[in-house]
């Protein structure tokens, strides 16, 4: 295993004992017994600020901008040769500010008020302050889930607590860092009021006084069982057959996080040896004390497919429910566990990172319980199919989408025109290709009847009468699938075999609900929408019916998958924006009843953000409700870890991707110049060119990090030739027209295999493999450097 630390976490300077009652008391301000006094001092002591004179703090007065990133500053060393340039118009180089107000920008830490302005010394309110606070408070690593459910009802102005700041208020309340203003009988948020720096000191005592959970690297961490010390303990494991193959897994794996984590081996033993009395007990094993846990009200956990783990004395027990597959609950457990509680990340094969708390307990009666919300995560992406929580199929599959029609018309490719489905003659003949590939694979419960991967559908007389009918044109393929069905039932009477077929292309439109197909489970295809808006946005002309559509083939089938789309097919090198639609996406598929999903995308790389967006598919397919935050720092730290972009450049260009795409609509196949207006993407070219270069900046020296952030460029340089052809190259100075070219090469060099032999590439063998389009190989892309990309 790759072992990885996270960034050690910022810490705060705190001062142990109480400061107040040493601190020279110089202020005269600063009366002996006012609710500030202490917080006065002891921000003096601890150098966050200081008075305005020798002999005064001005407590009543407003705390600037300025003056409060200032104070942030004051608790980092910075660099400040690094900070020396200014972002805003309004903060000139060499004011007593100006790298405070450029290093907090720089961090994230504030932002500015608009037109290229900073606002130095604009007068903070209580709403802006502990929203501010909060940010910081994220920054230096508190947790910030305390406060999430808080209700701020209590207080009479809650009302007017503005919603960009509810967040902060919840929070800064929930850690008693913000108490409130008494006005008479009435405490009060006063979220409009001026924060003063007497408000300002007592906010920033308190957050120093927070305890911030400290992280260690990986083999230091200790780790208690019920209050005894880790190695005391043997992993125990069911004396195995070997339908148990996942448990002898699980154990395995357990072992190996434990050992990240704290550097201490546990030997494995299984049931049939003597009992001690520290044992971490995995599987469904004979030891007496396992938990039995129900799952079905488990909120967004498969039942089949959930997991218990827990303390109980001193021994721990990982248990998960088996579901008729033989799949195990606890195989996941393990993973789960390693996340919640072992620090880890499992960002990608080739980038796991453990950091783990200084201290692990796991106290008596502790108990979590979880599991993966969809049965069937399938994900088909390059360089992000062999995470192991993601392929998972819920039935044992056997014969392959697209290719029924070659049951009937054999020899047929799969994007021949679909033969008719009303034909008895073709149905005995799919029938009996179903019931040959059965008896040849005696251990799948699933095969595919579905339609070829063509446009072109039956219009016989028949067939059009039973479109008619039930409603749609998938009529005759649900028909067709009855029948296999009821055939194979008879075949094969022990086996409870499944039909999987696909709502996809001209098939779409569910049938009337008159039609039941309790043995078929439809992948119902998003192949017409929009991967710009989420599926359940109503004012995406593409989107607005999908929900609707999942609804209803689930009231006609025993259980309805999504077969969801996650690149432009076409025209694959353009950058693919959905990030900011996949959470509402994945979430409406959920909530509308599906419960499988199968992400299809490129098998080779297309020069994007594949490893990303394929690990935040993996984790909304295991948590589909994940908030915004979640979300977004799921995203965050998979840049940091993946990319070694510790100040999110990367993250700053996939915003300004999504705001140009925002309030566009395109398919799954949309030309560039449809996904993207070039005019605005010309707009940002200096400012997107300057984040891939600060980025790599950030990964220069790590060889990996430098190749991992250079290919994701391809994408933006694809996209940045294609908007720039008009202006750099076609009316372009000679210049210009030479530095186009110039870049056009690159991309088109850096897009060849690694293995493709051509002396004049001077790129090779440090190329990345990427295609234009699905199934489209190198070498017949006809590339020629005085024309935009999108027409090679």
């Amino acid at each position: 295993m790759k072992k990885i630390v996270l960034p050690i976490l910022l810490a705060v300077l705190m001062i142990a004992a109480a400061l107040t009652a040493s601190a020279q008391e110089t202020f005269t301000d600063v009366p002996d017994g006012s609710w500030y006094h202490d917080a006065v001092y002891y921000c003096v002591e601890n150098k966050l600020f200081a008075g305005v004179t020798d002999t005064t703090f001005a407590p009543n007065t407003g705390m600037t901008r300025a003056m409060f990133v200032t104070v942030l500053a004051s608790q980092h060393e910075i660099d400040r040769d690094a900070y020396k340039t200014s972002s805003f118009t309004d903060v000139a180089s060499g004011k007593w500010y100006s790298v405070n107000v450029e290093w907090a920008y720089k961090e994230g830490l504030v932002a500015g008020v608009g037109g290229g302005k900073f606002a130095p010394d604009q007068v903070i309110t209580r709403a802006q302050l502990v929203t501010l606070i909060r940010t910081y408070a994220e920054y230096l690593g508190h947790d910030m889930t305390v406060g999430e459910d808080l209700d701020l009802s209590s207080y009479k102005d809650a009302k007017d607590v503005p919603a960009w700041a509810r967040d902060g208020f919840k929070w800064a309340v929930a850690n008693d860092i913000v108490g409130g203003v008494k006005s008479g009988s009435d405490t009060l948020l006063a979220p409009g009021t001026t924060a003063t720096r007497a408000t300002v000191a007592q906010i920033m005592m308190k957050l120093c006084q927070l305890p911030v959970e400290k992280t260690v690297e990986p083999g230091e961490a200790k780790m208690t069982i019920g209050g005894n010390d880790i190695s005391l303990y043997t992993i125990i494991k069911p004396a195995a057959p070997a339908s148990r193959a996942k448990i002898d897994n699980a154990a395995s794996k357990l072992q190996e996080f434990i050992e990240t984590a704290t550097g201490v081996t546990l030997p494995i033993a299984t049931d049939d040896t003597a009992e001690s009395d520290y044992e971490i007990i995995v599987g469904d094993s004979d030891r007496e004390g396992k938990p039995e846990t129900d799952y079905t009200n488990v909120a967004d956990v498969v039942p089949d497919l959930g997991f218990t783990v827990s303390v109980k004395g001193s021994k721990m027990y990982f248990t998960g429910a088996v579901d008729a597959y033989k799949r195990f609950g606890t195989f996941y457990s393990t993973y789960f566990f390693a996340e919640k509680e072992l620090g880890f990340k499992f960002y990608q094969d080739d980038c796991i990172v453990c950091a783990p708390k200084e201290t692990i307990d796991l106290a008596d009666g502790y108990e979590y319980i979880d599991g993966p919300a969809f049965e069937e995560r399938s994900l088909y992406m390059e360089g992000a199919w062999e995470h192991c929580f993601i392929s998972d199929d819920y039935y044992s599959g056997s014969s392959m989408v697209h290719n029924q029609g070659a049951w009937i018309e054999p020899g047929s490719q799969p994007n021949a025109a679909m033969p008719c489905l009303s034909n008895e003659d073709n149905l005995q003949k799919l029938i009996g290709g179903a019931v040959a590939t059965l008896t040849s694979n005696t251990s799948a419960n699933a095969i595919w009847v579905s339609i070829n991967d063509s446009g072109s559908y039956c219009e016989c007389e028949k067939c059009m009468s039973l479109y008619r009918e039930y409603g749609s044109r998938a009529a005759t393929l649900i028909l067709a699938c009855n029948r296999v069905s009821e055939a194979l039932q008879k075949t094969f009477p022990e086996r409870d075999i499944v039909i999987y077929t696909i709502a996809y292309n001209y098939v779409t439109m569910p049938v009337k609900s008159t039609l039941k197909a309790d043995h078929v489970v439809v992948y119902y295809c998003t192949i017409y929408n929009c991967p710009s808006h989420a599926y359940n946005d109503p004012t995406c002309p593409y989107n607005h019916y999908v929900t609707e559509h999942i609804q209803k083939w689930k009231d006609v089938c025993r259980k309805v998958y999504v077969w969801d789309y996650a690149a432009d097919f076409s025209y694959c090198m353009i950058p693919f924006a959905n990030f900011y639609s996949m959470p509402g996406s994945i979430a409406a598929i959920y909530d509308n009843g599906a419960r499988g999903m199968f992400i299809n995308a490129v098998d080779k790389h297309t020069g994007e953000f594949n490893e990303l967006r394929g690990y935040l598919y993996i984790k909304l397919m295991r948590y589909p409700h994940m908030t915004e935050k979640e979300y977004f720092g799921e995203m965050n730290g998979f840049i940091k870890a993946f990319y070694g972009d510790e100040k999110l450049y990367l993250r700053k260009y996939i915003d300004i991707i999504e705001e140009l795409t925002n309030d566009r609509h395109f398919g799954y196949n949309g030309k560039t110049d449809h996904v993207f207006d070039y005019a605005q993407v010309r707009e940002r070219v200096d400012e997107i060119d300057e984040l891939w270069a600060k980025a790599a900046k950030e990964a220069k020296g790590n060889p990996l990090y430098e190749m991992r952030v250079d290919r994701a460029r391809m994408s933006w340089l694809y996209l940045k030739q294609c908007a720039t052809y008009e202006t750099k190259f076609v009316n372009g100075t000679p210049e210009e027209k030479a530095a186009y070219i110039a870049l056009n090469k690159e991309l088109y060099w850096k897009m060849a295999p690694s293995d493709y032999d051509d002396p004049s590439n001077p790129y090779l063998p440090n190329t990345y493999n990427i295609v234009f389009n699905e199934g489209g190989k190198y070498e017949i892309v006809k590339n020629d450097a005085e024309r935009s990309p999108e027409e090679w």
